[in-house]
């Protein structure tokens, strides 16, 4: 059955723009068209979906069937209506909580497509169109969407797919085999090109998955490999994959406190593939973080697994530790000194470690920390941990602070 929809498309020199709406029906589709790249043909559609999703991606595809040969960038966004979009809409039309089913485009050739963007729709795994890739992002996710299990990629297909990407510069995925039964995937060897890699986890279920995978790939020793976060789980289980005892770092970054676009706070640990460049330069550590490395990245419910995930890490070799933004003192008392105050309102500190001494307590071959910090509080706590007598502090080599000259000399005044 076909529900009465209006679509109008508009071709341009430098792009296409697909508008779609609906009318004397239940449920409503609001699309918003997206200012096309500058160069090459660009197709850029966000779907704000109730019921439709299914037939107006089918009508966006077949309309571009004929271009497909030209076509160099793809962005299709399948999301809830925003609260003021839901305002806009007629009473009768307006679904409270629409799911958004997440469908499969029928699109297998696309012999100039360098850039594919998409949120809650997927491309077949087995499509031919991945090798000229240099930008593919694929996310799946929300309160209200809703993904088949077989469309879930298996660990070959995915496989397949990452080893095709000759071109890939930046990678993103937010949907992850089921691992159930496997102890230990293929090894993913990511191309000399490849600069970012991004696997995101908007749920609970996706957690252990997104580890596996994480575990299999390989990429360049320049590349930056991202472990996003937005939900609850367990962090530490990747933490430690990457950190634990069998990988003790030399080097490390913790942050409670990055403001991430749009003002949003997250929590990070970064830790580099090798030590070097870290223990040779502590201070360019200051303004830049070198090249290859690994950022876990907690945002929203994910911030209160922070000190559950840094328990999980051998601080056993750490010389360097790089401190870029703390929350407030008591953050610098809950990683170095030691506290049992609750972090976030919710978790003890007490409950996590098994007793009130600091989080990186074991870390007594600490020698240098680098601090690029303005807020004097902090800088102050963390001076005084410095300046601790070897024989009463957990970290007896530590006697090095390394902060920017211009908070020393806001001190000085």
């Amino acid at each position: 059955m076909f529900l009465p929809i209006h679509t109008s498309v508009a071709l341009f020199s430098k792009g296409l723009a697909l508008a779609t709406s609906t009318s004397g029906c239940t449920g409503w589709i609001f699309v918003i068209p997206e200012r096309s790249s500058r160069c090459g043909s660009a197709l850029h559609v966000t779907l704000v979906s109730a019921q439709l999703i299914s037939g107006t991606l089918r009508i966006a595809v077949q309309i571009y069937s004929l271009v497909f040969s030209l076509l160099q960038t793809l962005v299709l966004r399948c999301r809830n209506p925003t609260s003021s979009e839901l305002q806009d809409a007629p009473p009768d039309e307006v679904a409270l909580y629409p799911m958004v089913r997440v469908k499969t485009l029928r699109i297998r050739h696309a012999p100039a497509l360098t850039k594919v963007i998409l949120r809650n729709c997927l491309l077949p795994w087995d499509a031919d169109i991945y090798s000229r890739l240099k930008h593919l992002e694929l996310q799946v996710g929300g309160p209200c969407a809703k993904l088949e299990s077989e469309q879930l990629p298996t660990h070959n297909q995915l496989h397949r797919l990452i080893s095709s990407l000759v071109k890939i510069e930046e990678l993103a995925l937010g949907v992850f085999p089921d691992y159930d039964g496997v102890v230990d995937a293929e090894p993913i060897t990511l191309p000399p090109s490849c600069r970012r890699v991004t696997l995101r986890m908007t749920a609970r279920s996706q957690v252990v998955y997104c580890r596996q995978l994480a575990a299999s790939l390989v990429l360049p020793p320049d590349a930056t490999f991202i472990l996003s976060q937005v939900c609850r789980g367990d962090t530490g289980q990747i933490v430690e994959r990457f950190a634990g005892a069998s990988h003790p770092p030399q080097a490390l970054s913790i942050c409670t406190a990055a403001d991430h676009k749009n003002k949003n706070i997250v929590d990070m640990i970064t830790m580099p593939f090798r030590s070097g460049a870290w223990l040779e330069s502590p201070a360019a550590l200051l303004t830049s973080t070198p090249t290859g490395h690994i950022i876990f990245r907690m945002e929203g419910a994910a911030r209160q697994n922070m000190i559950a995930a840094l328990s999980r890490i051998d601080y056993s070799e750490l010389k360097i530790l790089r401190i870029p933004g703390l929350r407030d003192a008591h953050d610098a008392k809950r990683l170095l000194s030691g506290d049992e105050e609750y972090f976030d309102g919710m978790i003890s500190f007490s409950g996590i470690a098994g007793d009130a001494g600091p989080v990186l307590g074991r870390a007594s071959k600490l020698e240098v920390l680098v601090a690029p910090l303005t807020d004097r509080e902090v800088l102050s706590e963390l001076e005084s941990i410095v300046e601790t007598d070897g024989h009463r502090s957990p970290y007896p080599l530590l006697r090095t602070m390394i902060q920017p000259p211009l908070a020393r000399l806001n001190d000085e005044e």
